[in-house]
């Protein structure tokens, strides 16, 4: 299926490791960056005043439908990084890291899941306003 604008995300967090009083590895110091990329056609020169402003109204419907793309995606990066501080103190830390990895796979799968459900929910934007006037 095509669509006429896509927000790209792409989580990556980093951490470091500590060791707690009982001599086992903790995570520490959670860093999360959050990619985003949204792809929008523009209002090209020469498009007939008649026509212009049902375009205008098309492509802020449009944006407004990709901005819900992109609180979700915060939201993401943002489960992530609560799942990083929120992983316990293991006996290694490759325990740690395997524990991290998960809870933070699980935040993304979620945060993919509410995506598909939001685009499900209006009809990739059509209940918003974002149909291309004919």
């Amino acid at each position: 299926m095509r669509f006429d604008a896509i927000t790209r995300w792409h989580v990556s967090y980093r951490y470091d490791f500590v060791r707690d009083a009982t001599g086992g590895c903790a995570p520490a110091n959670p860093r999360v960056k959050l990619e985003l990329k949204i792809e929008m056609p523009a209002l090209a020169d020469g498009v007939p005043e008649q026509a212009r402003a049902a375009v205008e109204a098309y492509l802020r419907a449009l944006r407004a439908h990709e901005d819900g793309h992109v609180r979700i995606d915060r939201e993401i990066a943002t489960a992530v990084a609560d799942a990083v501080r929120a992983a316990r103190a293991q006996s290694t830390c490759d325990a740690v890291r395997s524990a991290v990895r998960a809870a933070a796979d699980r935040a993304m799968d979620d945060g993919k899941a509410r995506n598909r459900a939001y685009d499900e929910e209006t009809h990739h934007g059509v209940l918003q306003g974002a149909v291309f006037p004919r």
